[in-house]
Parts: C-alpha cells; sequence; structure tokens
C-alpha cells in the first residue's frame, strides 16, 4: 500500500511541476514573430546582423541564466565609447537596435577585479523581431530598453515610436 501511495504522490507532484514550468516558459516565450535570425554566435560573442544596406534591426536578448551579468560592445579605445555596457538581471531582457552589420556583442561578469567572459551562447537567447520601424530621431545602434521582464520591456520599446511586424 504505501508503494501505491508514494507512485500516486510522485505522479501529482511530476504533474505540478511540469503544469508550472510550463506556464513560465510561456512568460518567457519570445514574442511571435522572432525569429532566431539575423545574428550568428561566434566564440564567446554574438555578432548581430540587421541586414544589408541601411536597413536596421532590432533584437531581443534573454537571459536564461539565474545571475545578472552584463552585455557589452567590445571597442579598441574603450574611452572614446563609454556606455555599451548593459546589465541583465536573470530571467529579464533587454532590447538592441543594430544599425551596422557585423555588431558585435559579449556577455560579461565583474569578477576578482577584472571581467570576466562568459559563452554568450550560453547565457543569452537572442531573436530578431520582424521589419522593424524606428522615428526619425532614433538612428545606428543603441539600447531601445534594458533589463526588465518582457512585457514591460515591449511596452517601453513601443513607447518610444518603435515598431515592427510582418
Amino acid at each position: 500500500m504505501k508503494i501505491k501511495s508514494f507512485f500516486a504522490a510522485s505522479i501529482i507532484f511530476a504533474a505540478i511541476i511540469s503544469f508550472h514550468g510550463a506556464a513560465s516558459g510561456a512568460e518567457n516565450a519570445p514574442p511571435e514573430g522572432c525569429a532566431e535570425s539575423g545574428f550568428r554566435y561566434e566564440g564567446e560573442r554574438v555578432i548581430l546582423n540587421p541586414g544589408a544596406g541601411n536597413k536596421e534591426g532590432l533584437f531581443l536578448l534573454h537571459n536564461v541564466t539565474g545571475e545578472a551579468f552584463q552585455v557589452t560592445h567590445p571597442v579598441k579605445n574603450p574611452g572614446a565609447s563609454a556606455g555599451w555596457a548593459s546589465e541583465i538581471g536573470p530571467g529579464n531582457w533587454s532590447a538592441f537596435a543594430a544599425g551596422a552589420e557585423d555588431f558585435a556583442l559579449m556577455c560579461v561578469k565583474p569578477e576578482s577585479g577584472g571581467m570576466k567572459t562568459l559563452p554568450c551562447e550560453e547565457v543569452l537567447k537572442v531573436c530578431g523581431l520582424p521589419n522593424p520601424e524606428m522615428p526619425s530621431d532614433l538612428s545606428g545602434s543603441f539600447w531601445a530598453s534594458e533589463d526588465k521582464e518582457l512585457k514591460a520591456l515591449l511596452e517601453d520599446v513601443k513607447s518610444r515610436g518603435i515598431s515592427w511586424g510582418k
């Protein structure tokens, strides 16, 4: 009798865990139309490729780890290009508008007085929103919104006059 009770309890527990996982997974699923295209992972970096010509890209970046880290653009002269680093908390999202082809981003975490490079492919999931339209006063590469839950992030991006779609 004890074995049957244990078995039944195990099935119920597994069902609860499975349901909870599916529900939280839906909250963290990228929005419809956000495709795994327009970028590539290369070494420890992610390279954004918005498209040929002057076409801009709009990418969503999702921290899939349980720890905060920074996403930054490696530059040869950091003093002249300060401000690229952006922290993204566990489970949060950021939106990045890329106006240049082959725009590299790195994932780093402060450690022992320096920065530890993280493999972006393991800690950051990326997708590109289709056909982004930017207001005339927004151009180039910039953080469109940073470190938010997905719903708040999308609302923030739209509040800046940025749209996307088919």
